[in-house]
């Protein structure tokens, strides 16, 4: 007889997912910085495609290395494919995840930035887990009850109440509302392919699955960043690198594996629900590694924020979840 219990089994549950809950909302909200002290040494599109590359070739070689020591492929077969095709399918859908997951989502959105404030840049950005919610509901069949409803709505607020209070005179361009909204639209068209395309991709384990993405989305930034930024030279500054460095380790390889686990194992909803936290902690994260000034209206604007986000990933007594299907 096994002698842990159910209650000690599902707190550890708990705990184990609220502490990937907070390396991944740390790692993903240090990017709002970063890529400020980042963009000041280089162009968008070229800092992406070396960011996405080296990210890629890393973890490559972590997953070759880690396969000659298990033993196994380094390329795993799909099971259930027949004929070469077949093969070859699990590795499109992940080039067409990663071109929306990173080429197109943050391609659209750096550029957008340069020609919009970052207050309504953080506004529209911020707005993907309501779309999210929107489009689960509808192609995937996800519940969006009141309780979730709610919970989006307060997560809304609270972070339009932050940029609101953090608002400045700045001219704010239609070329530049188009760039970031489309890039929050990829990340939410990315979000419902990875979910719909989940078990075709079973196979594939995260590493491979996110170095495959992002090696993509580099390849394929490369041809526009030379024609869009041609005669925009890179300054390896020590603020640069020290920026490169922790984006390629912290963002593309530590958040977003921690992004793709939490999309496998919660719903498309609650996971992107977590992206409400990232403007706040993003200002956080300024003041203390640019000192930016951080106000007392910011810290107000978490608490619903933090009420919204609870509404949405409460999970529902099993009692409770029974008789609803039922």
């Amino acid at each position: 007889m096994s002698d842990v219990s159910p209650a000690s089994s599902r707190s550890s549950t708990s705990s184990s997912y609220l502490a990937q809950v907070l390396v991944f909302c740390l790692c993903w909200s240090a990017a709002f910085p970063l890529a400020k002290l980042g963009l000041r040494d280089a162009p968008p599109l070229k800092f992406l495609c070396l960011r996405f590359l080296l990210a890629s070739v890393l973890m490559l070689a972590w997953g070759a290395l880690r396969a000659w020591r298990r033993g196994t492929p380094f390329f795993p077969r799909d099971p259930d494919a027949a004929g070469q095709a077949s093969r070859w399918r699990p590795w499109v859908l992940l080039a067409v995840i990663g071109l929306c997951n990173n080429a197109l989502y943050l391609g659209l959105c750096w550029s957008g930035m340069l020609h919009l404030s970052s207050g309504l840049s953080s506004v529209i950005i911020s707005t993907n887990p309501v779309w999210v919610a929107l489009a689960a509901s509808l192609l995937l069949g996800e519940r969006l009850d009141w309780r979730r409803g709610a919970g989006l709505l307060l997560c809304m607020a609270g972070v339009c109440w932050i940029v609101w209070q953090r608002l400045g005179l700045r001219d704010d361009t239609t070329l530049g509302v188009v760039l970031v909204s489309a890039g929050a639209l990829s990340l939410v068209a990315g979000t419902m392919l990875f979910k719909r395309w989940q078990q075709r991709l079973a196979h594939v384990d995260l590493l491979l699955n996110n170095a495959v993405q992002v090696g993509v989305s580099g390849l394929l930034l490369i041809p526009l960043a030379l024609w869009l930024e041609a005669g925009q030279a890179i300054h390896w500054t020590p603020s640069f690198v020290w920026s490169f460095t922790l984006m390629v380790g912290l963002v593309s390889i530590a958040a977003y594996l921690l992004w793709l686990h939490l999309l496998r194992t919660r719903s498309a909803t609650e996971a992107s629900a977590l992206h409400f936290l990232m403007p706040p902690l993003g200002l956080l994260m300024s003041w203390l590694s640019l000192g930016e000034p951080l106000q007392g209206s910011d810290l107000l604007g978490i608490l619903p924020v933090a009420g919204g986000l609870w509404l949405v990933t409460r999970r529902e007594p099993r009692a409770a979840r029974a008789a609803a299907i039922a």
